[in-house]
């Protein structure tokens, strides 16, 4: 996977953008329902984003995760 820590991931919502920076990454077996809830947010007591797609296929049977906190927003242009 090319995404590492410190990466920078943006989105938008159509108003703003957010600028998350990646502060961890991990594989998981694909039965990791936990790295689906709120905890980590609630953890970090912040916003957070969570990206997964499969481990290089589908048939692996892990998931890879990247997490990010919120650095930064601002209005589109």
């Amino acid at each position: 996977m090319d995404i590492e820590i410190g990466s920078k991931v943006y989105i938008s919502d159509g108003e703003k953008i957010y600028e998350y920076e990646i502060y961890d990454t991990v594989v998981v077996p694909d039965t990791a329902l936990e790295m689906l809830s709120d905890d980590r947010a609630k953890e970090k007591d912040e916003a957070i984003i969570s990206l997964m797609t499969c481990y290089f296929s589908s048939k692996t049977g892990k998931r890879f995760f990247a997490l990010g906190e919120l650095v930064d927003e601002y209005p589109m242009e």
